[in-house]
C-alpha cells in the first residue's frame, strides 16, 4: 500500500501558507513565528490551578532572653517593641502581639494597652503580663491548649470609648512563674484569626526566671483579677504601685466596684511628701470622684484630702487613709484610678481601694 500523498497547504492571497494549529501548540508557534519576523507580543501569564490552594505563611519564632521565653508569632501579626503599659508596676508586660500595628499611646487604664482603642472588628490582640512573688489558687496550672472558654470576661472594654471587641483574661502559672494573659478579639474576626490568638498562647515556652521587681501584695493591680460576678474578689483590696516618670506625668489602673449604694469604701494612699500629686476615681459612666489634691507647702494635709480621715507624715512619705460612705448615686462596674503628678522628680504612688459593708 502506498503512503497517502502529502496534503497541499492552503495559502493566503500573498502566497503564504496558512497553518492550522492545535490549541496546545498555539503559543509555541506564535513565539516561533515572532522569532521569524512576525509581530512581537507579550506572552500572557500562565495560571496554575492545582486544586490544593496556596500554602499558608509560616509563623515566626521570637526569643526573649531577658524574660526567658519564646513564642511563635502568627504570620502578618505585629509585636510591640516596647511595653505598652509603662506605668504598670506589677504585673509587668512581657509580650504584646496583634493583627494591627502597635504603638504606645495614652489611655484611660494603666493595666491594658491603650492601643485596644485601635482594635477593629476583624482584629485580635494578645498581651501577656508576669506577676512577681507567690500567687494563689486563681492562677491555674497551664493547660495543654488554651481555649476561648477559659478565664473570665475582662474589664478592658470599659477602658475604650467604643469597644469593637470582646476580651477575656486567663490567669495561669507555668512552673514557678505566674502570668496574666489578655485575649481581645474583634466581634467580626475570622475563625483563623481567633484560632491564631490561642495558638500563640499554646506556643509559649518559658525558661527559669525570677522577676526583678517587687510584688504588689493584696489583690492584683489589674481589675481583671477581680472577675465580674465574684463579690469576694471585688471586696478584697484592689491596689497598684504606680511609677510616675520625671516631669508632669500620670498613670492609671482599673478596679471593679460593687454597688456603691450597698458597699462603702476605703482609699489608702502612700505618696512622696514632696510630690505634687492628685488622685481621682473615674467611673465608666463619666462620674469623677476627687480623692486627693496634694500641693505641699500650700495647705494642711487634712484640708486637701477628701473623705472622713486624713494623712500623716512618715519620713519622706505621706500616708493617707480615707473612708467614704455609701454613694447611692454611683453605679457598680469598672472604675479607673487616675494618679497624676505635677512636680518634676519621678515618684511612686501606692493606691489601694477596699470596698466593705458599712
Amino acid at each position: 500500500m502506498r503512503a497517502p500523498a502529502p496534503r497541499t497547504p492552503r495559502r493566503d492571497h500573498h502566497g503564504r501558507a496558512i497553518l492550522r494549529l492545535a490549541p496546545a501548540t498555539a503559543v509555541i508557534a506564535a513565539i516561533a513565528l515572532a522569532g521569524c519576523g512576525g509581530t512581537r507580543q507579550a506572552a500572557a501569564p500562565t495560571r496554575t490551578n492545582s486544586g490544593a490552594g496556596s500554602p499558608r505563611p509560616a509563623p515566626s519564632e521570637y526569643v526573649d532572653r531577658g524574660y526567658a521565653f519564646r513564642v511563635r508569632i502568627p504570620a502578618g501579626w505585629s509585636r510591640a517593641r516596647q511595653s505598652l503599659t509603662p506605668h504598670l508596676f506589677d504585673p509587668r508586660e512581657i509580650l504584646t502581639v496583634a493583627t494591627l500595628p502597635l504603638r504606645l499611646r495614652a489611655g484611660s487604664c494603666a493595666q491594658n494597652p491603650a492601643v485596644l482603642a485601635d482594635l477593629g472588628p476583624r482584629d485580635a490582640l494578645v498581651t501577656v503580663q508576669e506577676r512577681a512573688g507567690r500567687r494563689g489558687s486563681e492562677f491555674v496550672r497551664r493547660p495543654k491548649r488554651f481555649t476561648a472558654g477559659m478565664g473570665y470576661p475582662s474589664a478592658a472594654t470599659g477602658c475604650v470609648l467604643h469597644p469593637r471587641f470582646a476580651a477575656r483574661v486567663i490567669d495561669f502559672r507555668d512552673g514557678q512563674r505566674f502570668f496574666v494573659a489578655l485575649v481581645a478579639i474583634g466581634y467580626s474576626a475570622p475563625v483563623d484569626t481567633r484560632r491564631a490568638a490561642f495558638a500563640l498562647l499554646d506556643s509559649l515556652r518559658f525558661g527559669r526566671y525570677t522577676p526583678r521587681w517587687p510584688a504588689v501584695t493584696g489583690a492584683p493591680a489589674t481589675a481583671d483579677a477581680a472577675a465580674p460576678g465574684s463579690l469576694d474578689s471585688a471586696l478584697r483590696p484592689q491596689e497598684a504601685l504606680v511609677a510616675l516618670p520625671a516631669g508632669h506625668s500620670s498613670g492609671h489602673f482599673a478596679i471593679i466596684a460593687p454597688s456603691p449604694a450597698r458597699y462603702a469604701f476605703r482609699v489608702t494612699l502612700d505618696l512622696p511628701a514632696a510630690g505634687n500629686v492628685a488622685v481621682q476615681l473615674r467611673t465608666w459612666y463619666g462620674a469623677v470622684l476627687d480623692i486627693l489634691d496634694y500641693r505641699p507647702g500650700e495647705q494642711s494635709e487634712s484640708s486637701i484630702v477628701n473623705g472622713s480621715s486624713g494623712c500623716k507624715s512618715a519620713g519622706q512619705r505621706l500616708l493617707c487613709v480615707q473612708e467614704y460612705p455609701l454613694l447611692e448615686a454611683q453605679k457598680s462596674g469598672p472604675w479607673t484610678v487616675l494618679v497624676s503628678k505635677r512636680s518634676i522628680p519621678p515618684a511612686t504612688v501606692r493606691v489601694a481601694v477596699t470596698f466593705h459593708t458599712p
